[in-house]
């Protein structure tokens, strides 16, 4: 999207830098909230349960991808507002897979992709960036 709106290196770097920002809060917000509630994982639960991909060693609530999803697609709907809807569909797609492969419940994906998307918004209301044109 940078590339295709033509930006210049100071505005594509504002743009790359808030989504950083974004990501790296939320999961900051993310790991503390998985050491305050240490929630079990659905293989904790069920041990014969077989996932599509290796289950972490680690809490699963909140969800450390949704959250970084979240942030990520807050910030470049922000700057893209055409594309706000497909960003928020991709997001959604994202944290809907953690619970697919097996790997979260459905609330540990959706409370992370709320948090990120909380940050996301804390990030554009502070960022000096506003939509590209």
């Amino acid at each position: 999207m940078i590339e295709r709106a033509g930006l210049d290196g100071p505005h594509a770097a504002q743009i790359l830098a808030d989504i950083h920002v974004a990501m790296a809060d939320g999961v900051i917000a993310i790991w503390d909230a998985k050491y305050t509630w240490w929630t079990s994982r659905p293989i904790t639960e069920d041990p014969d349960r077989r996932t599509l991909v290796p289950t972490p060693p680690y809490p699963a609530y909140p969800s450390g991808y949704s959250s970084a999803m979240g942030a990520r697609t807050t910030v470049v709907s922000h700057y893209f507002p055409e594309v706000a809807d497909e960003m928020a569909n991709r997001a959604w797609e994202a944290a809907a897979s953690r619970c697919w492969t097996g790997i979260h419940y459905p609330i540990d994906d959706d409370v992370g992709l709320i948090m990120g998307r909380q940050v996301g918004r804390l990030v554009n209301s502070i960022s000096r960036g506003g939509a590209v044109d």
